[in-house]
């Protein structure tokens, strides 16, 4: 792993949010989002900085994530736009979340987000009983994704109208329980 010991200022082009991190464990910016950008560290833990401190997602996240360590990612640090949490690894699950994609459109004409959760928007229900045959390993994957899902709507739901789901937010900790890394 690298040591870098050198003062980082980054600047985004369209705003003047400056971030500025002087730590010896800085390693790389991994994502850069118009809210966010998000830092992984030598020490293994991941460093997401909010453009603004007042975003919902923030709020959101200060509020649920430090109480539900087994829905969402740890939370080891917290300030004024800042959270430091626990790094999910996301191959795994990502490729699992697909896997289900692929089998709903293929088999049902829909996403398996139609299937996974109740729109609060717009008031849809999922459809309920499934299919009537699903595969052992689609049945299991679906469970496992339907079960985190509906826990973390159950804690929120009331707070959002739409959950953030989708293959890209979704993580296996070190003792493989799956978690979401967003709202």
């Amino acid at each position: 792993m690298y040591k870098i010991n050198t003062f980082h200022t980054f600047m985004n082009e369209n705003s003047n949010f400056y971030e500025v991190i002087n730590e010896p464990d800085f390693v790389k910016m991994i994502s850069n989002t118009e809210k966010s950008k998000v830092y992984l560290t030598t020490n293994g833990k991941i460093k997401k900085v909010f453009k603004n401190q007042d975003d919902y997602d923030f709020k959101l996240a200060k509020e649920f994530f430090p109480t539900n360590p087994e829905l969402f990612p740890i939370i080891y640090d917290i300030t004024d736009n800042t959270i430091t949490m626990e790094h999910l690894s996301t191959n795994k699950a990502k490729i699992e979340y697909n896997k289900l994609n692929r089998f709903f459109k293929k088999n049902y004409n829909k996403t398996v987000y139609k299937f996974l959760y109740k729109d609060h928007s717009e008031n849809i229900e999922i459809p309920l009983p499934l299919p009537p045959y699903l595969p052992e390993d689609i049945n299991m994957l679906f469970i496992k994704f339907r079960t985190l899902i509906y826990k973390i709507d159950k804690i929120v739901g009331h707070k959002t109208s739409l959950l953030d789901i989708h293959a890209d937010n979704f993580g296996y900790d070190n003792y493989g329980n799956l978690k979401m890394l967003d709202i």
